[in-house]
Formats: C-alpha cells, sequence, structure tokens
C-alpha cells in the first residue's frame, strides 16, 4: 500500500515491475492465521490468543492454523520462546498482596516502545472495556477541550498546556501531624499529605482477602512490579521517590539492585519503610544498601546537594501514585523533576504511576451534565472511590493547582490532589532532559501484558482477578467498580537523554557494602 495515497500498489519481485492495477495472475495470499498458541505455565495446558481481538480461550478455534514452527508451544517458563513478549520479566508480589510468590528470572527486557491498539476503557458500556487507535491520546484531549470549553459562558475549560508559573499559594507553613521539627518547615498542602500517611497504619500483607479493594491493590501492585522490572537491572543504583512504607522493597531486592535511596514526605512512613529493609524475617534484612531521607521531594532543594555528597547517579527514578502531588504549583512541578532528573545518568529511567486527567476531565463533564454548577460541580465515583472537584471553572492557561478531593476505602482517606495535564508534564520534563517513552493507561497496560503468559500466570498467583478468601468462602471476582478505579491511572516511563558524562561513586560510597541503617542514620531535610 502506498504510504502517501493510501491506494495498493502491486510489485513484481522476479521482473522488478510496479503498477497500480491488479495483474490478471494475481494470486491473493492466503489469509494469516489470527490465533497463537501458548502453554500455560501452571497447568501446562494449551491456551489460544487471538492478535487482533486480543481474545483468550482454552478451546481450540475453529480457524486456527498451527505454525510451522513449535517454539510458541514452548512452556512460558522458556523465556526464549515466547511469541507474545520480550524475555520475560522478573515481577515480585509484594505489599498489599494477599498470596506472595516470588519468581526469578534473570534474562534482560526488550523495551518496547510503541503499541498498535489502545484500550480506552469506557465504564459505561457492557464490558467496561472500549478500543480506541493507538496515538489517540492528542484527539481524545482536543475533544475534552471542545466538550469543556463549549455549551456555558463560564466554562474557561481545559486541561490547559500554557506552561504560565502560578503564585504560590502564600499559605503559613505549619506544624505537621508527627510534631517533629522536620514538619514545621511544611507548607499546608504538604503538611497535611505528611499527617495523612503518618497516620496511616503500615497495612503490608494485612488486607483482608474479602476487602472490596483486595484485587484493586494486588492490580496495582502487578502493574508496579511488571512496568519496575521492565527498566530496572543487576546492579543498579535506585531513587525511591514518595517511596512511602517501603512497598516496592521487594521488587528492588528480586532486581538485585546495588543500591536504593528512599525519599518521602511522612517520617513515620519513613521509619516503616527502614523497618522492612532491616528486618530479619524471611530472610534477613535486604541485600543492598541503602539511605533514607525525609523530605518534601517537591518543595526540598537541598536534595539534590544531599544526592551528589551521598550517592553515584540513579540509574532508575521511581514515583508511584504520588507525582500529582507536585502539581500543586508549576514552581512545586519544576523543582520536583530537577530532583529526579538532574542527578540520573544519561539513558536511565524514569518510571512512574499518575493519575489519567483525560478520565478524570470525562467523568467530570458527565457528572456536570447532571448538575450543570461548575463552581460547585457533584462528585462522582462508585463504591469504593469518590473524586469531588473543588471547582470545575478551569482555566487553560493555569495548568497547575487544578485540585480534587480523593477517597478511596481502606487506603486513602479523602486527601485533596492534583490534576495533571499529560502535555504540560511532558513539556516540563524535557526542560530538564527526560523524553517520553511510555504512556500507557492501566486497562491498556493490562491488555498488553496479560498477553505474555509470565505475566499471566503472575497474575493468578497475586489474585488479581480473582481471590480465594483464606476461610475458604467462595472465590472474589474482581468487581466492577474496582476495574473502573483502575481506569483512573496511567503507567508513564521517561528516559534522560542528554548526554552528559556518567556519574561516578561519590568518596566513601559502599552500595551493597554500607552496612545496614538504624533509625539514627534517617536524614531530616527542611
Amino acid at each position: 500500500m502506498d504510504e502517501t495515497s493510501g491506494d495498493t500498489y502491486y510489485h513484481d519481485t522476479v521482473n522488478g515491475e510496479t503498477t497500480w492495477d491488479k495483474p490478471d495472475n494475481y494470486e491473493e495470499p492466503a489469509a494469516a492465521c489470527k490465533w497463537e498458541a501458548h502453554v500455560d505455565a501452571e497447568t501446562n495446558d494449551t491456551f489460544y490468543f487471538n492478535v487482533e481481538t486480543e481474545e483468550t480461550t482454552w478451546e481450540k478455534p475453529d480457524d486456527f492454523v498451527p505454525a510451522e514452527s513449535t517454539d510458541a508451544l514452548a512452556p512460558a517458563t522458556d523465556t526464549t520462546t515466547s511469541s507474545l513478549a520480550p524475555a520475560a520479566e522478573e515481577v515480585v508480589v509484594e505489599e498489599e498482596v494477599v498470596v506472595e510468590e516470588e519468581v526469578v528470572v534473570e534474562e534482560e527486557v526488550v523495551v518496547e516502545e510503541e503499541v498498535v491498539v489502545e484500550q480506552a476503557a469506557d465504564p459505561a458500556s457492557a464490558d467496561g472495556m472500549g478500543f480506541a487507535p493507538a496515538n489517540a491520546w492528542e484527539e481524545r484531549q482536543q475533544d475534552m477541550h471542545d466538550k469543556l470549553s463549549s455549551g456555558q459562558s463560564k466554562r474557561k475549560r481545559g486541561l490547559g498546556y500554557d506552561n504560565e508559573p502560578e503564585p504560590a499559594n502564600g499559605l503559613e507553613a505549619r506544624l505537621g501531624a508527627d510534631g517533629s521539627a522536620h514538619h514545621k518547615s511544611l507548607d499546608a498542602h504538604a503538611g497535611d499529605v505528611a499527617s495523612h500517611y503518618n497516620k496511616r497504619n503500615d497495612q503490608h500483607r494485612t488486607l483482608d482477602t474479602r476487602s472490596a479493594v483486595t484485587r484493586l491493590k494486588n492490580f496495582n501492585n502487578w502493574v508496579k512490579s511488571v512496568l519496575i522490572k521492565e527498566y530496572t537491572r543487576k546492579g543498579h543504583n535506585v531513587l525511591d521517590i514518595c517511596c512511602g512504607k517501603g512497598g516496592d522493597l521487594l521488587k528492588w531486592k528480586h532486581a538485585d539492585v546495588d543500591f536504593v535511596t528512599m525519599v518521602d514526605i511522612a517520617a513515620g512512613s519513613i521509619k516503616d519503610g527502614l523497618s522492612r529493609k532491616t528486618s530479619t524475617d524471611r530472610g534477613g534484612p535486604m541485600p543492598f544498601g541503602s539511605q533514607h531521607i525525609v523530605a518534601d521531594c517537591f518543595s526540598t532543594e537541598k536534595l539534590l546537594d544531599h544526592f551528589r555528597a551521598t550517592v553515584p547517579k540513579f540509574d532508575v527514578v521511581s514515583c508511584q501514585f504520588a507525582l500529582h502531588y507536585c502539581f500543586e504549583s508549576h514552581k512545586k512541578c519544576n523543582l520536583a523533576l530537577r530532583n529526579i532528573a538532574e542527578h540520573m545518568q544519561p539513558g536511565g529511567y524514569f518510571v512512574c504511576t499518575i493519575p489519567d486527567a483525560f478520565v478524570l476531565a470525562k467523568k467530570l463533564c458527565s457528572a456536570l451534565q447532571k448538575s450543570g454548577d461548575v463552581d460547585n460541580p457533584p462528585p462522582f465515583g462508585n463504591s469504593i472511590y469518590e473524586v469531588k472537584f473543588k471547582t470545575a471553572a478551569w482555566d487553560r492557561n493555569k495548568p497547575f493547582g487544578i485540585q480534587y478531593n480523593f477517597h478511596l476505602e481502606q487506603s486513602i482517606d479523602d486527601c485533596d490532589e492534583h490534576a495533571i495535564p499529560f502535555r504540560v508534564l511532558e513539556a516540563e520534563a524535557r526542560k530538564v532532559g527526560l523524553k517520553c517513552l511510555r504512556y500507557d493507561p492501566f486497562h491498556k497496560f493490562f491488555y498488553k501484558h496479560v498477553r505474555n503468559p509470565e505475566h499471566r500466570s503472575l497474575m493468578n498467583r497475586m489474585q488479581v482477578l480473582q481471590t480465594r478468601p483464606k476461610d475458604g468462602g467462595p472465590p472474589m471476582d474482581m468487581s466492577d467498580d474496582e476495574w473502573d478505579a483502575a481506569y483512573l491511572y496511567v503507567a508513564v516511563v521517561f528516559q534522560k537523554v542528554n548526554d552528559g558524562p556518567p556519574g561516578q561513586p561519590p568518596p566513601g560510597f559502599q552500595g551493597k557494602r554500607s552496612r545496614q541503617p538504624t533509625e539514627n542514620d534517617i536524614v531530616y531535610l527542611e
């Protein structure tokens, strides 16, 4: 097919002739089989995957044509023969997962930067799953702008893309919930965030299997496991920014990293994470070096100086379900990205999971159709989550500070968050040398990786789509409300693209050979 006109032409491979007219002796090529056969790693049974519809079935389809090679039928544990994905990835079951198994696979993984189909799920559809062409983000965003900016003269809507700085809110700094001198330096919103997470108990592996959000938490953890493993290698130096209570420590352990720098605004979370890292349970302390820092990752300018003085440049930076807090203002966003990018190795990766601003705007529009009050929009959500925007009167020239209140059962107690217009994030990231490699809404991420039998088998072990209660009751499937909540998030990967020299370890840096830290080693940065 001609790429310019879209018309079909014919090429004779024998004499080299090309023509627009269909030759009389032209034979239509045999239709390629749409089905691929694979072996389930757990049961050793063969299942069939449709490469066009992404349907999976245990029954052999009538139109299935076996491939000439039998490689596709090799066991899923033989990662060199999988036709659905690059080399199998080591993924780990950890925080808030009801059943935990360790899978150790050491092969390198080839990172895919493009996907052919994007699952832009529509919760209103019968099965909660819809489809849209790849690279549909621009069209979807523009459509949202049109919807939000039309119909009512009061609406100056849009997920603004002009990078105009927003003035600081001017609120006085106040004392954090734990009463420490550190929290005295936090502004009001940062103090609220620290207070929220300091008050939360450490729920590591304690969630009831019958909880309404168990499968959602397992699903989110599976996404993080696959995402982090794709970009982490043995011996890497890692920055876990907004690390919380150390939920990703086992991921770093099984990636065999050299050193992890853990930073969080909540002192209580840092202490919990340190306890997990140094615990002698389940085989002893984590076998990598670490440092633990209490700091506002988005407001503390001293972080970079501390990084340069204590650790080599980072190979991987991870920020899971927390980057939205920096979109309170342009100043915070800029400083956050500087803290993330300026001490990264050239070619290093920044992996994060963030709320999908498009989905939030779409759901807000639906809610506004019912009430129409843009200055006091109604909440939206379902039985396990609720989102309440402060206002829907957004100014597209002020993309920062688009605030909403978020509640998730047994996880987040009415915490203020900020929408992240992705094009703004992408533009700000470019300023600090970060290029976006990947943008996968969680539903799309699921469809893409469930093709890999290794990942699908892991999902079964993690009880992502179905949990088996400990009391012996009937299995519980992932609910429509949990699937809808997963629709709110997107996985994003950036790469450091500048050609600066690789960093050298600072004097005294020992990596894995570092002694196990104690609470006295926790660093507090104002």
